[in-house]
């Protein structure tokens, strides 16, 4: 006996919702959080939350670059980027759209994201350069 399978739209969508030239196996973390922030900021939050989900999978099938975790997400053992993405999907489960956007942002800053120290050598927030004499 031979069994069809019949698959419904929204599983098609779920298949089909990277936009032609974002292929989903090649986009990088990075990527994927730039498409979830387009997404949201266009108040589409289904098609935020996937990008979401391919990014995190992308930053835990990559093992988050276990040189580029910081000692608390050895100590977690989940890194922080992966902690901000969960928090910018309920962000955007509750519609809160800034909300999600911040915690994308930093979600994409986070070294295990963009294979850098975002932070190195950049002044905090409000401070004021210092001046050399």
């Amino acid at each position: 006996m031979r069994t069809i399978i019949v698959a419904s739209a929204a599983v098609l969508g779920v298949v089909l919702a990277a936009p032609a030239g974002f292929a989903q196996t090649t986009a990088t973390p990075e990527q994927n959080l730039s498409m979830a922030q387009q997404e949201a900021g266009q108040h589409h939050p289904l098609r935020a939350i996937q990008a979401l989900d391919r990014a995190e999978a992308a930053l835990l099938e990559s093992g988050a670059s276990m040189e580029q975790r910081s000692p608390r997400d050895v100590a977690s053992e989940e890194p922080e980027s992966v902690r901000q993405i969960a928090r910018a999907r309920e962000a955007l489960q509750n519609r809160q759209w800034a909300q999600a956007d911040d915690y994308i942002m930093q979600a994409m800053g986070h070294p295990s994201v963009s294979g850098s120290d975002s932070g190195a050598g950049k002044p905090a927030v409000g401070s004021q350069p210092q001046k050399t004499e």
